[in-house]
């Protein structure tokens, strides 16, 4: 017999089987899934957002050499061998390795977070779409496991919310940053450009030029190559610019200025052309070339060795100094002033094309340095070897020294016992109005302005003459030119011809008498020579 408890209720009219309970749960679980899931990762996408920005933390800490994982980015150092336009330094932070740095740190940021998103989705797909039966249960609300696939889905929607979220961030932070950047490195080249005018002007104000005194150069030199102090390396162009502003650095690690008036100087400076040293503190202070040219035996040498000699006399009278610049004019000057060589005269110049001989004067109106080119007469002699010198391209005064016995029209006047013995024949063949045309037709060539230069017409060996000047009663520039420039039977040298063209090509002529013959002494005429040459170009002992 039945009991009561035991017994089926019966199926009458109405009655409806009760719906399996397992299948009524897993609907509604499914139902109540869908609707919490959206809530569900936007709620789950906070954690992900900082598990997100904590690996691009990490990522760029590494990559700025930071903790124990280091990813730091090493720069590639300046070849041995430049190629053309490189300079063995290390190139400017703002000029390139700023972008590199921050491609290098964004880069390793975000496969920091891209490791973290794989291995996160690695342990999502095998938790929740990889289920076997005996596994944990990991879902929402204790759900069974063929519904997991919900809850796995909401994660990955949280994760992509809480990716999209922090890319948004960084790319804002990324366009900051690269305009902060953008923004410093174009007042670091208004910097680069500001410095240089002003170094440039500083020089234009100070008539500063620079000029190779190597024979075959000659070249004016718009900025100097330096040496590197620690490892002599050559850098051509050491200008605020890509490697640096204040200061560049060598391959070697050693930092020196990058301008004149940032204390380059200090370094051993080259041309840039023929990679020639040129004089120590080259465009420190401002350089007077005085460019002398005449025919042979016009007494060129002797002048400048007179010049030497009196102007560090008369500046050492006030207290100042005069001294060679550098090492090929002290081996010269001592010579030069040697006893023997003031009794028997300089040694005759080298057909080929000379050094300088370089004097730094320093005196009450600052510090100059004279450099004096001196070129054989012989090169005068030809028209096509004039071409070779390029330094007369800087000089502001030039010196046409004239021996009075190469004037034929001078000759005749002079007593038969005061006349040249033998004349050379290859040298009479010439005379100094057709080299002052040469001159004058050579540094058009060469695009030079002669408005600009002054010339300075010297008639040498005045003590052979004493007696001519004596009649003819000149002592200053003014009757000198009267004298050199009128006819003949008025006692004049009937040189018009050389002086209009003086005249006409340059911006001033003027004209010395001088004897550069020592005696105990050197003329005073030397001095009143000096005096005028350097108040021409604005110097006074």
């Amino acid at each position: 017999m039945t009991s009561a408890h035991n017994r089926r209720p019966a199926e009458g009219r109405g009655y409806r089987p009760p719906a399996p309970p397992v299948d009524g749960q897993e609907y509604w679980r499914i139902g109540t899934s869908l609707v919490i899931l959206p809530f569900a990762a936007v709620l789950f996408s906070f954690p992900y957002f900082i598990h997100y920005a904590s690996a691009y933390s990490r990522g760029v800490a590494a990559a700025l050499g930071i903790g124990t994982d280091k990813q730091a980015r090493h720069p590639q150092a300046p070849p041995d061998a430049g190629r053309p336009g490189q300079e063995p330094a290390w190139t400017q932070f703002l000029f390139g390795p700023v972008w590199l740095d921050v491609r290098h740190v964004v880069t390793v940021g975000l496969q920091r977070q891209w490791d973290y998103t794989s291995n996160e989705f690695t342990q999502i797909r095998q938790k929740y779409f990889n289920r076997g039966t005996d596994t944990a249960d990991y879902s929402f609300a204790g759900r069974s496991a063929p519904h997991e696939w919900i809850d796995g889905s909401g994660r990955i929607m949280a994760m992509t919310m809480a990716a999209v979220l922090v890319g948004l961030l960084l790319l804002i932070s990324t366009a900051v940053q690269a305009v902060a950047i953008a923004v410093i490195w174009a007042l670091s080249l208004m910097a680069v450009y500001l410095l240089r005018g002003l170094d440039t002007i500083r020089l234009r104000i100070h008539s500063i030029r620079i000029t190779c005194g190597t024979p075959g150069c000659y070249g004016s030199v718009a900025y100097p190559s330096y040496k590197c102090p620690a490892d002599a390396t050559l850098h051509r162009d050491v200008r605020p610019g890509r490697y640096g502003v204040i200061k560049r650095h060598c391959k070697c690690g050693r930092a020196f200025p990058t301008l004149l008036m940032l204390g380059s100087y200090k370094l051993q400076a080259y041309c840039p052309n023929c990679h020639q040293e040129l004089l120590p503190d080259a465009g420190r202070h401002r350089e007077i070339v005085l460019p002398i040219f005449g025919l042979s035996n016009a007494g060129k040498t002797q002048l400048l060795v007179a010049v030497a000699a009196t102007v560090k006399e008369m500046l050492e009278r006030e207290k100042g100094s005069a001294e060679p610049a550098d090492d090929y004019t002290h081996r010269w000057f001592e010579e030069a002033v040697s006893k023997e060589s003031l009794s028997n005269g300089p040694s005759k110049t080298l057909k080929m094309a000379q050094r300088p001989y370089s004097f730094r004067l320093s005196g009450s109106t600052g510090e100059i340095v004279v450099r004096m080119f001196d070129a054989a007469g012989e090169i005068f002699s030809a028209a096509d070897r004039v071409r070779e010198l390029h330094y007369m391209r800087a000089g502001k005064t030039f010196l046409f020294v004239i021996d009075p016995w190469t004037i034929p029209e001078f000759c005749p006047l002079l007593p038969s016992d005061q006349r040249p013995a033998d004349p050379d024949p290859a040298q009479r063949k010439r005379v100094p109005v057709q080299v002052l045309a040469e001159v004058v037709q050579n540094m058009h060539a060469k695009n030079v302005n002669m408005k600009s230069v002054r010339l300075h017409v010297v008639i040498s060996k005045a003590d052979l003459i004493e007696q001519q000047i004596v009649e003819a009663g000149i002592d200053d520039s003014n009757s000198i030119r009267d004298w050199f420039a009128g006819p003949v039977d008025e006692g004049g040298l009937d040189q018009a011809n050389l002086y209009l063209t003086a005249k006409t090509e340059f911006k001033e002529v003027y004209f010395s008498l001088t004897n550069a013959k020592y005696k105990g002494g050197f003329d005073s005429s030397i001095e009143r020579f000096i005096e005028t040459i350097l108040a021409g170009e604005g110097y006074k002992i």
